[in-house]
């Protein structure tokens, strides 16, 4: 074991040949850790330096503990939520003409709100949004499913409050449904200048 000559993967790139000797003063440099892939002669391929007859020939005491997988997974998903729940919880600049982020916050916070009224950015900016979701999962079909299912209700929401905006009453959305035409006077009706002032909507 201790002539054997050790390659591992150090920072992304691969280094040695390592004698078991070299190896056991790079620990105390920390270079290597339990999950470090490395391979000698004789193995069919590259293994977690825990995996190994090496790694009970190295000091442990210098060796950082393999963290599992689902404990990575955990906290990346954890952290996910807590920043989406910060940044939809996070004050808003300007609700009359909202950036892209106060846009998303807004229609997150008015999930299936279908009272008052929504400007063009508010209504533009979520939908590029929902957009661009979708085109990123795209080549993941459940994922892309799950967010089109997250995202049907506060784009109804949103689009009813956008017809508000121009004073016409939610329903019109429905008109999208004719074929062709009811679509083109949809995207009309979205795309106008909101009412001056006060309408019956707010």
């Amino acid at each position: 074991m201790s002539d054997t000559q050790w390659f591992c993967v150090i920072n992304g790139r691969q280094e040695g040949p390592y004698a078991v000797a070299t190896l056991a003063g790079m620990t105390a440099q920390a270079p290597l850790a339990a999950d470090t892939m490395v391979w000698t002669e004789g193995m069919a391929g590259w293994k977690p330096l825990s995996e190994t007859p090496l790694y009970e020939a190295l000091p442990k005491s210098s060796l950082p503990p393999r963290v599992p997988l689902s404990t990575v997974f955990q906290a990346g998903a954890q952290n996910m939520a807590s920043q989406m729940s910060a940044t939809i919880n996070a004050p808003i600049a300007n609700t009359q003409s909202p950036g892209f982020v106060d846009a998303v916050k807004i229609c997150f916070r008015k999930y299936v709100d279908f009272n008052g009224r929504a400007s063009r950015p508010e209504y533009w900016w979520f939908f590029l949004f929902g957009l661009a979701l979708s085109i990123i999962t795209m080549m993941f079909p459940l994922i892309n499913m799950l967010i089109s299912l997250v995202l049907i209700l506060p784009s109804i929401a949103v689009g009813v409050r956008r017809l508000h905006d121009i004073d016409r009453t939610g329903w019109w959305l429905l008109i999208g449904l004719i074929p062709l035409v009811g679509f083109i006077v949809l995207i009309i009706f979205l795309t106008k200048q909101g009412t001056a002032g006060q309408n019956r909507f707010g």
